[in-house]
C-alpha cells in the first residue's frame, strides 16, 4: 500500500478584505481575502500570497507565474485558464472550483489538497509534488509528463486521460479513482492500482510489453 499524503488542516487568521485595486507583479499580500472580485486578465507574477483566501473569486485568465502561495484557501472559484507555472504552493486547499485549464508546469506543491472540483485540462509537466490529495475531482486530461510525485493520492476522482511520460512515482495511490486512457503506462512503477484497474489496463500493458494476446 502507498503511504498517504501528510496534510495538515488549514486554519487562517482574521483576514482583511482586498481594496479592489488591480494586482501587480512582484507584490506581497498577507492575511487578505479577495472575496467575489473579478481578477480576469490580471497579472501577479512573482507575487507572494501568505495566509490569504480566494472565495467566490472570478479568476478568469489570471496569471500567477513564479508566485508563492503559502497557507492559501481557494474556494468556489472559476477560471477559464489559471496560469500558475513555476509557482510554489505550500499548505494550499482548492475546493469546489471550476477550471477550464490549470497551467501548472514546473510547479512545486507540498501539502496541497484539491476537493470537489472540475478541471478540463491540468498541465503539471515537470512538477514536483509531495503530499498532495485530489478528492472527488473530475479531470479531462491530467498531464504529469516528467513530473516527480511522492505521497500523492487520488480518491473518488474521475480522470479521462492520464499522461505519465517520463514521470517518477513514489507512493502514488490511484486505486480509489476511475482512470480512463493511460499514456506512458510504463511509468506506473510506484503506483497502487486496484485489481479492476489492472484488468482494464491489461491490453495497454500488454501492448507496452510487446505481448501478443491470443484470441480465445
Amino acid at each position: 500500500m502507498s503511504l498517504a499524503p501528510r496534510l495538515r488542516p488549514l486554519v487562517l487568521p482574521r483576514l482583511t478584505s482586498h481594496d479592489g485595486s488591480r494586482l501587480a507583479d512582484d507584490d506581497d499580500h498577507e492575511r487578505v481575502t479577495f472575496g467575489e472580485l473579478d481578477l480576469d486578465g490580471q497579472h501577479a507574477v512573482r507575487t507572494r500570497f501568505t495566509e490569504c483566501a480566494f472565495d467566490g473569486t472570478a479568476l478568469g485568465e489570471l496569471q500567477l507565474r513564479d508566485s508563492r502561495l503559502h497557507d492559501v484557501s481557494i474556494t468556489r472559484c472559476s477560471s477559464s485558464s489559471l496560469d500558475v507555472a513555476g509557482s510554489a504552493w505550500r499548505d494550499v486547499t482548492l475546493e469546489r472550483c471550476r477550471l477550464g485549464a490549470l497551467v501548472a508546469y514546473d510547479v512545486s506543491m507540498g501539502r496541497v489538497m484539491m476537493r470537489a472540483s472540475k478541471v478540463s485540462f491540468v498541465n503539471l509537466r515537470a512538477a514536483r509534488m509531495n503530499d498532495v490529495l485530489l478528492d472527488d475531482v473530475d479531470v479531462g486530461e491530467l498531464d504529469l509528463s516528467s513530473a516527480v510525485l511522492e505521497r500523492v493520492a487520488l480518491v473518488g476522482c474521475r480522470v479521462e486521460r492520464l499522461v505519465l511520460d517520463a514521470a517518477t512515482l513514489s507512493d502514488v495511490d490511484l486505486s480509489r479513482s476511475s482512470i480512463g486512457e493511460v499514456v506512458g503506462i510504463g511509468q506506473l512503477r510506484g503506483a497502487t492500482l486496484s485489481w479492476s484497474q489492472i484488468v482494464e489496463l491489461a491490453p495497454t500493458m500488454a501492448a507496452h510489453l510487446g505481448v501478443e494476446v491470443a484470441q480465445d
